[in-house]
């Protein structure tokens, strides 16, 4: 594709990729100064830098309070708690070609599984932070080898600095899933250069300078700036559906696979435009790190943004701290005030004339700062003596004022003190309680709701990352939807990766290629409130019906948390009618080793009937036994696998594989009985031919 851009003149100009990827910055950073500068005023201002320098030195040089009551981080922690309490959590749900629940479910799981090794709250913490203060951050998914070993891993990091991130400003998605293109900047110093890049031109010099008008903004004499580099760039291509319902471009069709066809005899096919991710690294002079194709067609960094609203030709956006400014800055102004007006009242103002207090102006000079018992004044007939004169400071109505000031903190957010009551009020109750933190909750949940984006798209990510990084058989532990942890294998239209035995505790094989699956992002209570909730809520039933105490205590007991749980809902268990106890789940332990044992013993007899199979098909027996001998293993097989499900699932996947070799054998043993009968066939035919055909004439005697 090439490089083209319009000139102000409206003339079209080609540049060199370093030149275009330039110009591709340039613009990203113009787009997005407004919000950058915005963004850095409102965090200086949570932090604490409230009051204008111009103020703040003027009120400082007259000896004025300048107090900095700072009330926004009791506020954006409310918010940000709130998350904390109710995190977004991936769901997916399995949408078509071939989809089913259980790689649904799997695939939930991989993504939760990458969101704990990895984790992940920390990138969601920190993006969720900055953009409530700011209006946007961002957090990236990357993969790299697993250390000692030759697979690989996904992880989702955070992007600590939100203004190292800058995005194609033609994007109009929210998540930026359209965006062509996007970077990470981060600005070195020469010596962390030298270290990280030793191969660059650039490392080479003791001083940037020279290197400054080439690339203007990027190298400066003491360091320079280091981009990653992402962008999509897009060709022509076309897809076809193989026989087995996947859609895939016509030159990625896997080794053995055909191409469906459709009434007419015709491959299914039609054009569709591929997008292609690429990833380089720059310092706006040279190429540090050259071109990569990257693994998806997605660019691998994840934005979230506050209020987003569209202003004079662009977007804007802003975070929670940009509406209260004005109302903290109040409420500084009015604290001083008070204290200022607090400390001038205990002042008194005199009112002399400059001959009764002129011989003891020194003493006069320090009757407010000091604790003097009598002040000396000069008599003088005809003239009253000096007079104290004293104000009532309004002390009231400033008081009202900052509390008003506070008010208006609270309403602009929308973050209620829960606990907070007017003095003029009655005691609450606990529902009333309940029913403002519900209102804070309802009141902040639109800034939650901004972060469930963003993590959608990442679970959007990592479907596509899925069957790349794990496309070979690999053992994994996933927390199922029932939040129970489970082993599984996956592998991406390779099963031949997969070991023939699985081992102990694998419960699936689950092909990660096959299937289209789309994400959902739900903002529920964490599992501990859930849980927490189910109790009261059956502790609730109890108190109103108490006989069901004894039903009901064994669920009671299993949604607690508390050291040696599971022998305590065992023994309730033990103890329930037996029409309530779990048939499918035997409480005796020896009885469930004696089950064990019986499947394995099974399952080894399976074996060696499959085996024995092997041996029929390769001495070609004949069709009608070896026909017989394999549907009575494939039925084998099926009873096993359903008299395992609950207690040895590890044998149902067996099974499963003892089935699938059955079929093979089976059509061996079909093809070579086959090739039998058209033999017979030919034999047959031709001693018919034979002995139907008429006998040749007797030789004529010669005369």
């Amino acid at each position: 594709m090439a490089n083209e851009i319009m000139t102000a003149s409206g003339i079209v100009e080609e540049l060199d990729d370093l030149a275009f990827m330039r110009r591709r910055f340039k613009d990203a950073e113009e787009a997005e100064t407004l919000d950058r500068v915005a963004a850095m005023e409102a965090i200086e201002f949570y932090f604490g830098h409230q009051w204008s320098d111009e103020i703040e030195r003027q009120r400082r040089a007259d000896g004025r309070p300048c107090f900095t009551l700072n009330k926004l981080p009791s506020i954006v922690r409310q918010v940000l708690n709130e998350e904390l309490q109710n995190p977004p959590s991936i769901e997916i749900a399995p949408e078509g070609d071939g989809a089913n629940d259980d790689t649904a479910e799997a695939q939930q799981g991989l993504a939760k599984h990458v969101e704990l090794h990895s984790q992940a709250e920390l990138a969601y913490s920190n993006a969720f932070t900055y953009m409530v203060l700011g209006g946007f951050a961002s957090w990236r998914v990357c993969h790299d080898y697993i250390p000692r070993s030759f697979d690989q891993e996904l992880y989702i990091k955070p992007i600590w600095n939100p203004f190292s991130v800058y995005w194609d400003p033609s994007a109009l998605e929210p998540d930026k899933s359209d965006a062509r293109f996007c970077f990470i900047a981060l600005d070195l110093s020469a010596d962390d250069f030298h270290q990280q890049y030793p191969d660059s031109e650039l490392a080479g010099l003791k001083s940037f300078e020279g290197f400054g008008d080439r690339a203007p903004g990027w190298v400066s004499r003491d360091g320079c700036r280091v981009v990653e580099y992402y962008w999509i760039e897009t060709e022509e291509g076309a897809i076809v559906r193989l026989t087995d319902g996947r859609v895939v471009f016509d030159d990625e069709i896997p080794d053995g696979a055909r191409i469906a066809l459709d009434d007419d005899g015709e491959p299914i096919r039609r054009k569709e435009t591929r997008r292609v991710a690429y990833c380089a690294h720059s310092n706006g002079v040279e190429w540090i790190r050259k071109k990569e194709k990257l693994p998806t067609d997605e660019i691998p960094v994840v934005t979230v943004l506050g209020e987003r609203l569209y202003i004079d030709g662009r977007f804007r956006v802003k975070g929670l701290v940009a509406d209260l400014v004005e109302a903290q800055r109040m409420f500084n102004y009015n604290s001083s005030a008070i204290a200022e007006t607090m400390a001038l009242g205990a002042k008194a103002n005199w009112l002399a004339t400059v001959e009764q207090i002129e011989p003891f102006m020194d003493l006069w000079a320090q009757a407010n700062s000091r604790n003097i018992s009598v002040l000396p004044y000069h008599n003088i007939p005809g003239v009253n003596p000096p007079n104290k004169i004293t104000t009532e400071p309004p002390i009231q109505g400033m008081s009202a004022a900052r509390a008003q000031s506070e008010s208006d903190l609270r309403s602009i957010s929308g973050v209620y003190d829960a606990t907070a009551q007017s003095p003029t009020m009655s005691p609450e109750s606990g529902k009333a309680i309940l029913a403002r933190r519900w209102q804070t909750s309802t009141g902040s949940v639109n800034w939650t709701k901004h972060l469930a984006t963003g993590v959608k798209r990442t679970a959007d990510i990592l479907l596509k990352y899925f069957p790349v990084i794990y496309d070979t058989g690999r053992v994994m532990r996933i927390t199922g939807k029932d939040q129970q942890q489970k082993q599984i294998v996956v592998h991406a239209g390779r099963p031949e990766t997969v070991p023939a035995y699985l081992p102990d505790g694998v419960q699936s094989v689950i092909d990660l290629s096959a299937g289209r699956y789309s994400s959902t992002v739900s903002i529920n209570k964490n599992y501990d409130s859930m849980q927490q909730e189910t109790v009261q809520m059956m502790l609730s039933l109890v108190e109103i019906n108490p006989a069901l105490a004894p039903v009901l205590a064994d669920l009671i007991v299993s949604e607690m948390n508390f050291p040696n749980k599971k022998a305590f809902v065992d023994r309730l268990q033990r103890a329930l009618p037996p029409g309530l106890q779990d048939q499918g789940k035997p409480n005796d332990p020896n009885q469930l080793a004696a089950s064990n044992s019986q499947l394995m013993q099974q399952n080894q007899k399976l074996m060696a009937q499959v085996q024995q199979l092997s041996q029929m098909v390769q001495m070609k027996t004949v069709e009608g036994q070896s026909r017989e001998r394999v549907e009575a293993m494939k039925l084998r097989a099926v009873q096993i696998s359903a008299a395992a499900r609950t207690d040895a699932e590890r044998v149902k996947a067996q099974a499963a594989i003892l089935t699938r070799a059955a079929d093979q054998h089976f059509t061996a043993v079909h093809d070579h009985a086959l090739a039998d009968k058209a033999h017979i066939h030919d034999v047959m035919l031709s001693s018919h031919q034979r002995a139907i055909a008429p006998p040749p004439a007797p030789d004529q005697p010669t005369q």
